[in-house]
Parts: structure tokens; C-alpha cells; sequence
């Protein structure tokens, strides 16, 4: 095991790297441990250990995995983990992203990869009659909710609250430049429980089935957008001068997890969701460095379809509307 003051250090390390500019490491340590500047920096340099409630909350805090830090075992990964089982539990859910993301947007050097196995859900924040029939169809289908095994999904009944928290993350995913990777099987989830729904009658309406179907559509819209300009935009269209900060790739091989990778600065941060909303992650550094070097290979062997390949985009993206097509079409045929 590395000794106390090394381990401290990179602890620090991490942290400093995700800090804003305009925020002093020695400030922020005082503050959220309830010390003095003066001995604040005696942790930060070192000289006074860390007890292991600060530790904890310093990691809490930051979102920093320890055991990244510590190498106790080779092999050996502990991630942290949220889950989702109330409708509470999704505001919190909400809110933890805007809060991560602000942090990484901030960061003077950041960037996120995405291999996608079902349409990222950055995507559908800006639709949040999307995000919400996901939400809908979790605490129902999945989670049990007694508050939701009732009700019928209806556009309408999507929380003010929502609508908020999902305009926020669209913008600051905006912010930050990003690479994602798709494959043919994208919509495959999100129409088999459209299609699921309606055919258990549990659609309030047909006008708010194919409404769902439209949001979809116009998410799908709004990425081919984006795709074509290489570069993302804010929830009221503007780029906010953004310097080409996306690439779409079309991945000919099945992808078989969604991973998200985060950097900031030197510090990596490797996402999996589980169980849709669930989601787990860690900064351990052996992962995190495997985890890039799959999604760079899966990204080696797939084709870029943002600012260039403008027929293998279009045919991608056609095959997609198809899909939804077909979705609308059954629908409308059952009387």
C-alpha cells in the first residue's frame, strides 16, 4: 500500500483537477471539512493525515473512488453505485447529474465518450415528454412504484420540476465536447416498450403514444443536426460559439454496454449504467485506462459520420425514422 502521504496527494491531485479556476483548493477543503485554512493545507501538503470520516467525505463529495487511489489488490474494483425506486429518487437522480456535470463543465480541460447501447440520455433531456415515458416505464414496469402501477402514461403528466432539470442538462451537456458511438440497434429498447405499452393499453391516449413516437423523432432530429454541424447546441438552438465539439461514430459491431467515460484534466471517471437508471462508477485508473482502450478500439473499426460521410449519415439516419415508421403505423391500424 502507498504510503499515507502519497495516497493524500493524489487524492488532492484528482480533486484540483476538477475544481473551477476561480476556486482555491485550500478554500473549498476548509469549507467542507470545517477547519482552518491553516489546516487545511497541512492535509493538502501531507503533514496532517486525513481520518477516515474526512476521507469519506471528501470522496462523497467529489465523486472520487479511494480504492483507485490505494491499489490494495490487482483486479480488484470498487464502484459506487446510485438507485432509482421512487419518483423522489428521480429528482435526486436529476439533480446529481446537473451537479457532476456543472463541475466537469467547468473544467478548463474536459471531455466525455459515450458508446451507446440505447440513445444516450443526454439526448432525450431536451425532449422531456421522452425522458419522462422512461422514467414512467421504470417506475412501473420495473421499480414497482405503487404510486405508478395505476396510472397510464399521458404526455401531460410530465413534472414541472422535470421539465427543468432536463432543459439545465441539455445545456451543459452542450458545453462539453463529447464523443459518442451508435449502432443499427439504438432504438431497439425504446420502441419495444413503446410498442409494449400499447399494446397492454397502457397509453392514456393514441394521441399520446405518437406523441411519444414524435419525441423521439425530433431527438433523432436533433442529433442528425448536430452530427451534420459537428458541434452541439443549446436548448434555444444557438452553438454559443462552440468549437466543433462533437463526433458521431456508427459502429457496424454490436455495442454490448453503455459506458461513459469522463475526463477532466488528468482524472478519469468510467460510468456504467445497470438496470437502465441505475448507475455505478469509479476513478480507478487500471479500469478506467481498459475502458478507454475498448472504446478506442470499438471507435478504430467504426465509421465517423459527424462533419464528413454525409451519405452514411443520412442512410444511418434514415433507417432510424424507418423503425419509427413502423411504430406509428402499427399503432394507427389498431382501432
Amino acid at each position: 500500500m502507498k504510503g499515507f502521504q502519497e495516497t493524500q496527494g493524489l487524492l488532492f491531485n484528482k480533486i484540483k483537477t476538477t475544481l473551477p479556476s476561480n476556486l482555491s483548493l485550500v478554500d473549498v477543503m476548509s469549507d467542507l471539512l470545517q477547519v482552518s485554512s491553516d489546516s487545511a493545507y497541512r492535509r493538502i501538503r501531507g503533514e496532517t493525515p486525513l481520518t477516515l470520516d474526512e476521507i469519506i467525505l471528501i470522496c462523497n463529495h467529489f465523486k472520487v473512488s479511494f480504492d483507485a487511489l490505494t491499489s490494495l489488490q490487482a483486479g480488484t474494483v470498487n464502484f459506487s453505485y446510485n438507485k432509482v425506486e421512487k419518483e423522489a429518487d428521480f429528482i435526486r437522480y436529476l439533480t446529481e447529474i446537473r451537479d457532476e456535470m456543472t463541475r466537469i463543465s467547468r473544467a478548463s480541460e474536459k471531455s466525455i465518450t459515450y458508446t451507446a447501447v440505447d440513445i444516450p440520455i443526454f439526448h432525450y433531456f431536451r425532449f422531456p415528454e421522452y425522458f419522462y415515458f422512461k422514467m414512467f416505464y421504470w417506475l412501473r414496469s420495473v421499480a414497482y412504484d405503487p404510486d405508478y402501477l395505476t396510472k397510464k402514461y399521458r404526455v401531460s403528466d410530465v413534472l414541472p420540476e422535470v421539465v427543468d432539470l432536463c432543459k439545465q442538462l441539455s445545456d451543459l451537456y452542450a458545453i462539453v465536447p463529447s464523443t459518442e458511438v451508435w449502432s443499427d440497434s439504438i432504438l431497439n429498447s425504446i420502441i419495444k416498450q413503446i410498442i409494449y405499452y400499447w399494446n397492454a393499453g397502457l397509453f392514456e391516449s393514441k394521441d399520446d403514444a405518437l406523441k411519444l413516437i414524435d419525441g423521439v423523432r425530433k431527438t433523432l432530429e436533433h442529433v442528425q443536426r448536430e452530427a451534420e454541424m459537428n458541434m452541439k447546441l443549446l436548448v434555444s438552438g444557438e452553438t454559443n460559439n462552440f468549437d466543433k465539439n462533437f463526433q458521431l461514430y456508427y459502429s457496424d459491431i454490436e455495442i454490448g454496454n453503455n459506458f461513459i467515460i469522463v475526463s477532466i484534466g488528468h482524472l478519469k471517471v468510467v460510468y456504467s449504467s445497470f438496470h437502465t437508471f441505475n448507475k455505478m462508477f469509479t476513478t480507478n485508473r487500471d479500469f478506467c485506462d481498459l475502458t478507454e482502450y475498448w472504446t478506442n478500439t470499438l471507435i478504430k473499426q467504426a465509421n465517423l459520420i459527424s462533419g464528413v460521410a454525409e451519405k452514411l449519415r443520412f442512410q444511418f439516419f434514415k433507417r432510424m425514422y424507418c423503425q419509427l415508421d413502423a411504430a406509428v403505423q402499427t399503432i394507427e391500424k389498431d382501432l
